[in-house]
């Protein structure tokens, strides 16, 4: 007879445990955007607006009235971009750079293939864009939006120098990225260039217990972080 009474934001989101965790501990210390993937029936579309009524209240407060619009989809501070066909409009990433200022591309790994994730909007800020391999979404997202931030706030980056953010376990390894337009179409596309005069881009080499890939010590399959130049999305 309590149904109709929601105890959580999160009760719309069904079978995704792992993810309610870490979006409950994203809340506390979000950054400026988040993308959420899924197969229909993952219900992504209740967890990003359970997220989006956490985020707004800071409490998991169902019936306060900033909870309830965004659970509806109805919050006027709350802007729903959804995919429309095989891939986000180039109208969408715009509206996503105009905003925050930076879109994040994330590509799950297929087969022998690593996930990556990348930036679309250092370019013009006059930065090359950032490339990152074999994380998942959430840390691949924290990590380019960590970078981005750096960034736009005038700390540019460098190739060969390596960073360790604050609070992070791993460093990072800033490598010149050959050949990127072999990998970042949706930025190419964003800024219309062509794949020979491709915007240019950086790899974050991140470190694994304390080394990075070639080290003695790097444990991890080569795979999971191609060096730079080896790999290309285009299959070529």
């Amino acid at each position: 007879m309590f149904a109709e009474y929601a105890r959580s934001v999160w009760d719309g989101v069904v079978g995704q445990p792992r993810a309610v965790d870490q979006l409950t501990r994203a809340a506390a210390a979000p950054v400026h955007a988040y993308l959420f993937v899924g197969p229909a029936g993952s219900t992504k579309h209740e967890a990003a607006r359970a997220f989006a009524a956490l985020l707004l209240t800071g409490h998991d407060e169902p019936d306060a009235r900033a909870a309830r619009l965004a659970l509806a989809g109805e919050h006027p501070d709350v802007r729903e971009v959804e995919r429309i066909g095989a891939r986000i409009s180039k109208e969408q990433v715009t509206e996503i750079i105009r905003k925050h200022g930076c879109y994040l591309q994330y590509v799950p790994g297929e087969g022998p293939d690593p996930s990556f994730a990348y930036t679309v909007g250092l370019f013009g800020l006059g930065h090359p864009e950032l490339i990152v391999f074999g994380m998942g979404m959430s840390g691949a997202a924290t990590t380019l939006n960590y970078f981005f931030d750096q960034v736009r706030a005038g700390n540019d980056l460098t190739p060969g120098e390596v960073l360790s953010p604050a609070d992070a376990k791993v460093k990072f390894w800033v490598e010149d990225f050959p050949d990127p337009g072999a990998t970042l179409f949706a930025a190419n596309r964003h800024y219309q260039r062509p794949r020979e005069a491709s915007v240019p881009a950086y790899q974050l080499t991140w470190s694994a217990d304390g080394f990075f890939p070639g080290e003695p010590g790097y444990r991890l399959d080569p795979a999971v972080q191609p060096r730079p130049g080896s790999f290309r999305a285009d299959g070529d």
